[in-house]
């Protein structure tokens, strides 16, 4: 019989275990803000009632939006995440403050900057187990398998600003924010679509970007308030049978309007995205 660490460390080091470590993980509001002490003592609890391969301590849910500027009345709890007083993006105007750097080199993966004016860096090599592992594992560091950085081979590191003619996406990007209604589930589905046909030599490169134009003309055209488009959630946190359901028919109406704009780009492809 393997120990739950025995399981652990061999699914980490890309070795066959008797079975698939278990686990899950929840947010426990009421005692998010107690202290660290029934903090650690729920997270006990939650991991001795269920005996799992291990446990992930979870911090509240509204931490990330905290840190952007996120004000919540942490007594009045919406599902999950406390109500919200005042949210980090209030409208349009301040996606503008949105600002995106070409940085060709991809080293340098986070920037946070402080109130004294200077920045912390993160840099690591391009490597996408990275990103997945302290999805998975954070706040534990853990063995990935991808060879640390060295600066002397990177070389120097370069940040332009983004030249919107050689990256058209970014207008795409911008619009989807601002008029949201599902523009945002369209424009990846149009881009993974886009991109599929270019990688099996269906379309150009420079093709992408208009084929996905097109698909959110497509959508932008349709009647607002009726399919495609997606609303947000508007029932309350306290009925969860009534959050599961419309969790669940947004959940499908994004699939559906997934499925429908990889439909489209590959018309628009046959076709020629201007006779469309």
């Amino acid at each position: 019989m393997w120990t739950k660490k025995e399981r652990f460390e061999a699914v980490l080091n890309h070795e066959l275990a008797d079975r698939p470590p278990v686990s899950a993980w929840r947010h426990f509001t009421e005692n998010e803000h107690s202290g660290a002490d029934l903090f650690v003592e729920t997270m006990l609890k939650w991991q001795n009632t269920y005996d799992w391969d291990y446990v992930k301590l979870q911090p509240r849910a509204s931490y990330y939006e905290e840190a952007w500027g996120g004000q919540f009345d942490y007594n009045d709890y919406e599902g999950v995440l406390p109500k919200v007083v005042k949210g980090p993006i209030g409208g349009v105007a301040d996606l503008e403050k949105i600002t995106v750097l070409v940085h060709p080199q991809s080293l340098v993966h986070s920037l946070v900057q402080f109130t004294d004016g200077s920045q912390l860096a993160q840099l690591g090599t391009p490597d996408m187990r990275i990103p997945i592992a302290a999805c998975l594992f954070w706040p534990r560091c853990v063995d990935t398998g991808v060879p640390p950085l060295d600066l002397v081979k990177a070389g120097t590191l370069q940040f332009f600003a983004p030249d919107d003619e050689a990256f058209p996406a970014l207008k795409l990007a911008r619009r989807a924010l601002r008029e949201r209604g599902g523009m945002s589930v369209v424009m990846n589905a149009a881009n993974e679509a886009a991109v599929e046909l270019f990688l099996s030599g269906k379309c150009a490169f420079a093709d992408i970007a208009d084929l996905v134009s097109a698909a959110m003309d497509a959508h932008a055209a349709g009647e607002p308030g009726h399919e495609p488009f997606c609303p947000p959630l508007s029932c309350s946190g306290d009925d969860s049978l009534a959050l599961e359901r419309e969790v669940t028919i947004l959940t499908e109406r994004m699939s559906r309007l997934d499925l429908k704009t990889r439909e489209l780009v590959k018309q628009l492809a046959r076709a020629g995205v201007d006779e469309c």
